[in-house]
């Protein structure tokens, strides 16, 4: 399976579009070359990414990139069998996460799922 690069993955609630208010995992991509104004992330590699410790709490603790399928499915599931209906959906989020469209074609069948 193919590997990603992250920035983060944590829970809050959408702030924009359709889903807006509702709970959502969020899981951003780093990589973009678009270079937009507005942009609010840290779009360049890291070699590490953090990971909120709990839905919500606002703590992180840092994972190392680049992250595999398996260990990303593993948080979020545990999120998900935590707390059941917690969460409305699953936000790809970046950078531009299609920079990294070989990772999510392999990761949004499995991820959908969850």
């Amino acid at each position: 399976m193919a590997n990603g690069d992250l920035i983060e993955i944590f829970s809050s609630c959408q702030g924009e579009g359709p889903y807006l208010g509702c709970r959502q995992v969020f899981i951003r991509f780093s990589g973009c070359n678009l270079d937009c104004a507005y942009c609010d992330t840290t779009w360049k590699p890291q070699d590490q990414f953090r990971v909120e410790t709990a839905p919500g709490s606002g703590e992180f603790v840092e994972h190392g990139n680049p992250a595999s399928l398996e260990h990303v499915v593993s948080i979020v599931s545990s999120w998900v069998d935590a707390a059941p209906c917690l969460h409305h959906s699953i936000s790809i989020t970046g950078g531009e996460p299609l920079f990294q469209h070989e990772t999510l074609l392999a990761w949004l069948p499995e991820l959908a799922s969850l």
